[in-house]
């Protein structure tokens, strides 16, 4: 299991994450709540 403490090591992971995880934790890391990105990422879709 693995902890992503900041930015950019979530960039280092990127690659190996699905594209729409990766999406998703980039929205949470910004600051957006999971509300907000559920709205803005799945609900889109």
């Amino acid at each position: 299991m693995w902890t992503i403490i900041d930015k950019p090591q979530l960039e280092a992971f990127g690659t190996l994450l699905p594209e729409d995880q990766f999406e998703v934790l980039q929205f949470l890391a910004e600051g957006f709540s999971p509300d907000e990105v559920y709205r803005d990422v799945f609900a889109e879709r």
